[in-house]
């Protein structure tokens, strides 16, 4: 049976709901006890904390082909939080790092993540990772670079766009020894090969359909609606990444006309932004009325 992504979806106000922002980063987790998804699930749900995925262990009654999604993809889940001393330099942005990386959970009896992988896991991974790049725009046409992280050079497969890592990357004190054996017997860079090697298509993040989703989700918290001019300029705005921030209308739109008569419609907008359409063309403004979008 082929990999496949089946749908389990926790309390969504267990997660950080709309908070996904690029660049962004795949994050490799083992369990250290739980063997299947529907562990996971459960115990996501009791505790409200999560990760995006999980794949289940062989022979514990779940099929590892069939990848648990327990979090939207725009969504940061809850299981990186705060980088530690001795992270990898992307983690540098600090603050809150669920807001900008996927993760995924690989089941494993093992309480000290020993053993590998087993064949089917590698396959899910594989599949898993391959759409997440696909879908979310997360570049892998780079190899490994090293980094010292307080205990010894450790390698990965993320720069400045983001790429695949590991747990060891985010908090290399706490949770060195995750992934654990898959790491330091050359699994992982056995999958990372396989997903190269596979021709992954990483299309620019600023088109891709997680950025106008992520973007809609906010919009249509709004009661005020999509109206032409307006939403269609700021969603293009911010998939094209002049506008840093989704935002969404705080009133309706406002029809006048400037000095000269003609007519402008204008829009109040979340996170102190406004925006004008005239002439056929959306202006949007920061809150130091500086334009910052045309």
């Amino acid at each position: 049976m082929a990999p496949r992504i089946s749908s389990h979806l926790i309390n969504r106000n267990c997660t950080f709901i709309n908070q996904m922002y690029p660049p962004i980063a795949f994050i490799i987790h083992r369990t250290a006890g739980h063997v299947n998804c529907q562990q996971l699930y459960d115990y996501w749900q009791s505790t409200c904390i999560s990760s995006h995925f999980g794949i289940s262990y062989d022979g514990y009654g779940y099929d590892p082909h069939d990848i648990w999604q327990f979090v939207n993809l725009w969504d940061g889940s809850g299981a990186n939080c705060c980088p530690e001393s001795g992270h990898h330099w992307f983690f540098d942005r600090g603050g809150n790092a669920n807001t900008y990386t996927i993760t995924v959970e690989v089941c494993t009896p093992n309480t000290n993540n020993q053993g590998l992988m087993t064949d089917a896991q590698v396959e899910a991974l594989v599949y898993l990772i391959t759409h997440c790049l696909n879908e979310l725009g997360i570049p892998l046409d780079h190899g490994a670079n090293v980094y010292w992280n307080d205990y010894e050079d450790s390698h990965t497969w993320i720069n400045e766009h983001g790429g695949v890592g590991m747990h060891r990357d985010v908090s290399p004190h706490n949770k060195r020894m995750c992934p654990g054996d898959p790491y330091y017997q050359g699994q992982i860079d056995h999958i990372i090969s396989l997903v190269q090697g596979g021709g992954v298509v990483t299309p620019p993040w600023e088109f891709n359909k997680y950025m106008e989703q992520q973007f809609n989700n906010v919009w249509d918290s709004s009661p005020f609606g999509r109206h032409s001019g307006i939403y269609t300029g700021c969603l293009q705005a911010f998939t094209n990444g002049k506008l840093k921030v989704a935002v969404c209308p705080t009133t309706d739109e406002i029809h006048t006309v400037d000095w000269g008569g003609n007519p402008i419609i204008y829009q109040y907008l979340s996170n102190g932004f406004h925006a004008e359409y005239v002439n056929g063309r959306t202006l949007v403004y920061g809150q130091d009325g500086a334009k910052i979008v045309t």
